[in-house]
């Protein structure tokens, strides 16, 4: 895991706090990941540093569909955007369904907890919202420490 990563998982972080304190990201948040990406990628040695900008476009509208159909909040598409500029396109996909089943599991425990204090109502799901920062926050690490094996990159 290098510097940059780093960055980017203190960036994650603070999205997440401010996600479950607020239920918003700032946008200021995900400009400031944004514009330090771009810095760093065009400062990097990586020669092809613009596919990532690129990468971050397509994930971006496909996280603004995934917004109009209700899926998740647009913070939380603005972010993978953030991500796909700093890993890529096909690790932010493979983030991306990590953190479907995050957001999955987090689910479960939410009914479980609703069910466990009797506050679950079958009529009424709309309260039934997640943080979806916090899945993000995982499948971020999960593919960047575990499938692709970065961790141990010093």
């Amino acid at each position: 895991m290098n510097y940059s990563d780093c960055i980017l998982f203190g960036i994650l972080f603070v999205a997440l706090i401010m996600d479950y304190k607020s239920s918003k990201i700032p946008n200021l948040l995900i400009l400031f990941g944004y514009g330090l990406g771009v810095v760093l990628l065009f400062f990097s040695r990586e020669e092809l540093w613009y596919f990532y900008l690129i990468d971050s476009i397509y994930i971006l509208a496909i996280g603004y569909v995934l917004y109009i159909g209700g899926v998740f909040g647009g913070g939380d598409a603005k972010l993978f955007a953030v991500i796909a500029l700093w890993l890529g396109f096909e690790q932010t996909l493979m983030a991306g369904v990590i953190a479907v089943i995050a957001g999955f599991i987090c689910s479960v425990f939410k009914i479980i907890d609703l069910i466990r204090k009797k506050e679950f109502q079958k009529e009424n799901f709309s309260h039934l919202t997640i943080h979806f920062a916090l899945p993000i926050f995982v499948g971020a690490l999960i593919s960047e420490v575990i499938v692709w094996n970065r961790f141990w990159q010093f």
